[in-house]
């Protein structure tokens, strides 16, 4: 769980509240500091001394795929349940995703989400993604299929593929379908696990040309990983950064449109 000093440290006891209370209890909890922490913060890391909570300092901010490299470094386990410093995981969410692990083998599993604004029970739908291992494939060639805070995957592999690159805002994306390179069998849970806060930051941190560089490094690479032809990476780039360039409040319609189902059940 990557932290920086702009999450509400509310919302940071939420996040770890969830971890804590799950009905499989996690043998550690890797909290990454990206950068220093205000003192409300670190008042919330220290609320459980008892808890298997280990906390990595960085010096200063060097963003997220950076941080989860140094979070799996740290890491002494093989499964890494991925999680977002202001998101809510479901009691059931580990031992959901590790049972489906011990009964199929895959390598990544991730799950449906549940999208909210402000208070986590103001559910605005649901982001499913294909449950199947040859449907997450096909998906891989235009967009993410896996939902990134549902994430839980085999630690050696993530290491083996060579962790996250320094894509800003696709370095989940390209770091799964480099996992698919590598032959990492995937599947969903249906079930959505995961609540996923979602306000105009997040569209405004999505938004704009700074992107666009990252959009041609990701096409690249799933061309050099053999999962896409040049036109099909051409008709994404065309497509991806049309989204990147919507304003923000048009790209939130947008994305409601195009990932958001309504909501029948959802994580608890």
């Amino acid at each position: 769980m990557p932290v920086h000093a702009g999450v509400a440290p509310a919302h940071l006891a939420t996040a770890l509240e969830s971890l804590l209370d799950q009905e499989r209890p996690l043998d550690e909890i890797v909290v990454v500091a990206d950068g220093p922490l205000e003192p409300a913060h670190e008042a919330v890391l220290s609320r459980w001394p008892s808890a298997p909570l280990a906390v990595v300092r960085l010096p200063r901010n060097v963003g997220i795929a950076r941080a989860l490299n140094a979070g799996l470094d740290a890491c002494s386990h093989e499964w890494v349940v991925r999680m977002d410093s202001d998101d809510v995981s479901s009691p059931r969410r580990v031992d959901e995703q590790l049972s489906e692990v011990e009964r199929t083998g895959v390598d990544v599993i991730g799950s449906a989400m549940a999208e909210f604004d402000g208070s986590s029970g103001n559910v605005l739908g649901l982001r499913r993604m294909p449950v199947t291992h040859e449907a997450i494939a096909a998906y891989m060639r235009s967009r993410n299929p896996i939902n990134h805070p549902t994430a839980c995957y085999r630690r050696s592999l993530a290491l083996e593929a060579g962790g996250y690159g320094d894509l800003d805002g696709v370095e989940d994306y390209d770091f799964f379908a480099r996992l698919l390179s590598h032959g990492a069998h995937f599947a969903n849970k249906a079930e959505p696990l995961v609540r996923y806060r979602v306000d105009d930051a997040l569209f405004a941190r999505r938004a704009g040309w700074r992107h666009l560089r990252a959009e041609w490094r990701l096409q690249a690479n799933l061309r050099r990983y053999g999962l896409i032809s040049p036109p099909r990476a051409a008709a994404n780039l065309v497509a991806r950064t049309a989204f990147r360039l919507l304003p923000p409040r048009l790209m939130r319609h947008a994305y409601a449109r195009i990932y958001r189902s309504q909501p029948a059940d959802t994580a608890s």
